[in-house]
């Protein structure tokens, strides 16, 4: 029986922020470390092809920088902003990338913490790999998982069934 083709998840917290002033945690804005940083991982990126082909960003300040500073390595990327990654949980994010078309085969989710750590443990596969462990130990501002999803659909997406490929932090 052949293996189904793998979907690529990339999962990536948004880069290091300023602290929160008079707009509110929504409309915190990247430092000038998050903006480098945002920029790097944009050219690294691309440089290991992991092109998005649809982007799910949340709708805040700091996650749409992040992305603007990626994009920039990667060319213009097809993007929703998505209230929910912000406001929701883990199970509006599973919702989220469930409701992603078949023919997508490169997702990226751009969102905050503690919500986008617990989708990207929640998702690889356990083992005891030391990229596992590292992702466990903490998700930092610019951090990235890829993992490799063995489906055809994304609705068949499930925990603990994806093998976790590289993982970045800013």
């Amino acid at each position: 029986m052949s293996m189904p083709p793998l979907k690529l998840l990339m999962i990536l917290r948004h880069a290091e922020a300023l602290p929160s002033d008079s707009g509110g945690d929504a409309a915190r804005k990247l430092s000038g470390k998050g903006l480098q940083d945002a920029a790097a991982l944009g050219l690294l990126m691309r440089e290991k092809k992991w092109l998005p082909q649809r982007v799910y960003c949340s709708t805040t300040i700091r996650t749409r920088q992040t992305l603007e500073q990626v994009s920039a390595g990667l060319g213009a990327l097809p993007t929703d902003f998505e209230e929910r990654i912000y406001s929701g949980g883990l199970p509006d994010m599973m919702d989220l990338i469930r409701a992603t078309p078949p023919d997508i085969h490169r997702l990226l989710i751009v969102g905050h913490n503690p919500g986008i750590h617990a989708l990207a443990v929640s998702l690889a596969a356990e083992g005891a790999s030391p990229l596992l462990n590292q992702m466990t130990m903490g998700y930092a501002p610019g951090s990235l998982s890829v993992l490799e999803c063995p489906l055809h659909d994304w609705r068949m997406l499930a925990p603990h069934q994806n093998s976790l490929v590289d993982f970045v932090t800013a």
